[in-house]
């Protein structure tokens, strides 16, 4: 289905169904055409969601519930533009990863209360909860291609699955999706590697651990 076939009537049909699933990913590739659809299903969906690029923008912090956002940086200012908090951004632009970490905290406390946790995407991998911050810096300039944010969504939703923990599994996955661009990073001598190839090499790491259970 064409995203722009995405309307609030296909929201609902989705909203009847999905607590047959242990969590929901949504909005890679949708597009703005789509906003309507994302606004209803995020509002309406009780079950643990990641929510990824588009369907993050036409919404504020106070729209999400049970819900891992992961936004880069320009889609970070565009949700706090939405939510009234846009007095954060120069302090924001100036600040180093633990500064951001703590200003976001202090700032987005009803947004974290209400069992959400944000991962923003960076040079330094952000993941904040009401209670805890955590960093990650594996990675390198080689993902910020196309297409590595979806992977690293995938890889949230599939943790979170299987552990129910959302602040642990956005921290996997973040370790995880910037480890393996790393090894991609030395054994292609560059950044030569698109997200095809990070998949490739997690398909082949899942293959190996089932092998060795």
């Amino acid at each position: 289905m064409k995203s722009s076939a995405y309307s609030v009537k296909d929201a609902k049909d989705m909203v009847k169904v999905v607590d047959k699933f242990d969590a929901v990913l949504i909005g890679n590739g949708l597009t703005r055409k789509a906003d309507k659809f994302s606004q209803y299903f995020i509002k309406k969906c009780q079950r643990p969601k990641v929510i990824d690029a588009d369907a993050l923008k036409s919404l504020s912090f106070k729209d999400f519930s049970n819900s891992i956002l992961t936004p880069h940086e320009t889609e970070l200012e565009t949700m706090l533009l939405n939510s009234g908090k846009e007095f954060l951004l120069p302090k924001l632009r100036q600040s180093n990863a633990k500064e951001k970490a703590e200003i976001l905290q202090g700032n987005l406390r009803y947004f974290l209360q209400n069992d959400n946790i944000l991962l923003v995407k960076g040079a330094t991998d952000i993941i904040i909860s009401k209670n805890k911050i955590a960093y990650n810096r594996t990675g390198n300039q080689g993902m910020t291609k196309a297409g590595t944010g979806d992977v690293l969504a995938g890889l949230v939703v599939g943790f979170l699955a299987k552990t129910k923990d959302p602040f642990k599994s956005a921290v996997a996955a973040s370790y995880i999706n910037g480890w393996v661009g790393d090894q991609l990073l030395k054994r292609k001598k560059g950044y030569t590697f698109i997200a095809s190839d990070i998949l490739d090499d997690l398909t082949k790491i899942a293959k190996i651990e089932k092998q060795g259970k």
